[in-house]
């Protein structure tokens, strides 16, 4: 906590040698085990070339400032729940080269701002998490010439009107997802399925925790085998805003639902469903070229 100047750089594993456990027999034990590592408030952090693997938690958490991992392995439990790789809080960091298998998000962000996220690839998990509770905003965060494959999501943007806050300015450019249950899904309604959600659902008053979700960027994606083309809900009092997908492809079994949003826009994009139509719209404004 609080330190300056650190590293850990080189080719050993770091082994949590944790059992294989069922969600029942994590519960009964308490889910909050322990982190393989644990870096709070610390500044000029690099780790290079080490394998964190088989642990009972986070297996990396690192909140602070000028942030650097490299080269770095994630490897959990796949089956085994709340086994999530890697933790991010904080600013200026940047991950790359990276390979991530875990059993809950492969990399969960709490509030940063400035990041980069590059040339890494993301296996078994819930891909790139922001929340569900957004403790401070999520600026300024780029991901670029990414691989996802059989991951239960790509870009994952969860929060809930209890649990909000600001989160823009995000940006996925260059990336391919294979049989990823859902390549993007930004909601404000977590804990709640699709078939829970009410597009006539009055609006309630904006809070300081209200969710706000805003200039979003899905730049050349090409994803096949999904579920669910994608999902976008924001709420009726305060819906998601600029959000545009440019040369992005994307085959699934059902359609994209865009629910209480404002300024959609799928730019020479082609959203393919097997079952119904490839877009559902509830509350939403959006433009299609290139369909």
């Amino acid at each position: 906590m609080d330190l300056t100047d650190v590293a850990i750089v080189g080719t050993g594993v770091v082994d949590g040698n944790a059992p294989r456990r069922t969600k029942e027999q994590m519960r009964e034990i308490g889910t909050y085990q322990p982190r393989l590592l644990l870096l709070s408030r610390c500044n000029n952090v690099r780790l290079e070339g080490v394998t964190f693997a088989r642990g009972p938690n986070f297996h990396v958490s690192i909140t602070g400032s000028n942030i650097v991992i490299d080269g770095v392995k994630f490897l959990a439990h796949t089956d085994m729940p709340w086994t999530a790789g890697l933790g991010l809080g904080g600013q200026r960091i940047h991950v790359a080269n990276c390979q991530f298998e875990n059993g809950d998000d492969n990399i969960a962000f709490g509030a940063v701002d400035d990041v980069l996220i590059e040339k890494c690839r993301f296996g078994a998990g819930h891909g790139l998490s922001v929340g569900s509770y957004i403790h401070g905003p999520v600026r300024n965060i780029m991901v670029r010439d990414c691989v996802f494959n059989k991951t239960k999501a790509g870009l994952r943007i969860k929060s809930a009107r209890d649990r909000g806050n600001v989160c823009e300015n995000i940006s996925v450019e260059n990336v391919t997802m294979t049989d990823v249950n859902a390549p993007i899904s930004i909601s404000a309604y977590y804990g709640l399925k699709l078939h829970q959600l009410d597009p006539n659902e009055k609006p309630q008053p904006v809070t300081k925790t209200t969710p706000l979700y805003r200039n979003i960027r899905i730049t050349n994606l090409n994803a096949t085998g999904a579920e669910i083309a994608g999902l976008i809900a924001g709420l009726p009092e305060q819906p998601a805003a600029n959000i545009v997908f440019r040369n992005t492809r994307i085959a699934a079994n059902d359609g994209f639902r865009v629910m209480n949003a404002r300024g959609v826009q799928f730019i020479e994009t082609t959203v393919t469903a097997k079952t119904g139509p490839p877009f559902i719209l509830s509350n939403a404004t959006t433009d299609s070229t290139g369909q």
